[in-house]
């Protein structure tokens, strides 16, 4: 299927198209202010529409009229931090070649980070803004065990849940080199091996503790549940978000299609089904 056979595909492309060369030609204006304050009205009066005009342009290439802002990532950043650049370097390059005097020396740093603002800050707002925070209210509080990389996938994950049993209260980190850090605003409480002292300092005790780290087994693991299983606190383990899992094979049945079988074929009337 490709891009156009989407039917909202095209007016999500028109919104983006439009409000990236609303923010581009805002950007260019105020650029001018910025650099000049006692002259900051743009000059000549249509280059706020050429900057809009060029990030439509670059926005071909680098699929800007694509992104999803709900879910906009590091790399979109780069790649809108990079068009706005470009652009800022295609605009001085027109007023120099077209004999126009820049506001000031500074104005082509100005431009590039004043575009690469207006392009960037509203996506970010707008992600956050749609983040759920359903978990927020949950009765469960639960620690998750892991390092930084498992950790951050999980709560990425959690976070976009409507509604969640537990509520993330901190982190339990496999080093102790990481105590005292933060990762989504949640702090690294301890590391794994020290974990029964925490836990028992800690005024109150979590519900459950979270293991996102699949490598964390054998002894480490084994100490970490009976110092959690003390104080009644129970363990689980957060399956991994990018093992791949081998399809299992099902029988249908011709005669009733609605039946499915989880057992070989025993019958003529059973044919294979696959599933994920």
């Amino acid at each position: 299927m490709s891009h156009t056979d989407i039917p909202s595909l095209p007016l999500r492309m028109a919104v983006n198209i439009v409000l990236d060369g609303a923010f581009a030609a805002f950007a260019v204006g105020a650029s001018f202010w910025l650099a000049n304050p006692a002259a900051p009205v743009p000059h000549p009066h249509m280059l706020p529409v050429a900057g809009a005009g060029a990030i439509w342009l670059l926005g071909i290439p680098f699929g800007l009229s694509r992104l999803h802002w709900r879910f906009v990532s590091m790399r979109d950043l780069m790649g809108l931090g990079l068009a706005a650049l470009v652009t800022a370097l295609m605009l001085c390059l027109l007023m120099v070649g077209a004999g126009i005097a820049l506001p000031s020396a500074s104005f082509p740093v100005i431009l590039a980070l004043t575009l690469g603002a207006a392009l960037t800050v509203p996506k970010l707002i707008y992600r956050l803004i749609r983040q759920k925070r359903g978990a927020r209210g949950a009765a469960q509080t639960a620690l998750l065990v892991g390092d930084g990389e498992y950790a951050e996938m999980f709560l990425a994950a959690h976070a976009q849940q409507a509604s969640a049993p537990y509520r993330i209260t901190g982190l339990i980190s496999l080093s102790e080199k990481h105590i005292g850090r933060r990762v989504h605003g949640l702090d690294v409480l301890t590391a794994a091996d020290g974990a029964g002292d925490m836990l028992e300092r800690l005024a109150e005790k979590p519900d459950l503790l979270i293991v996102t780290a699949p490598h964390f087994t054998g002894d480490r693991l084994q100490c970490l549940m009976r110092a959690a299983e003390a104080r009644n606190i129970r363990v689980m383990r957060a399956p991994s978000l990018t093992r791949l899992a081998r399809p299992t094979r099902r029988w249908r049945c011709n005669r009733s299609p609605s039946r499915i079988c989880s057992t070989a074929a025993r019958c003529s009337w059973t044919v294979p089904r696959w599933r994920i």
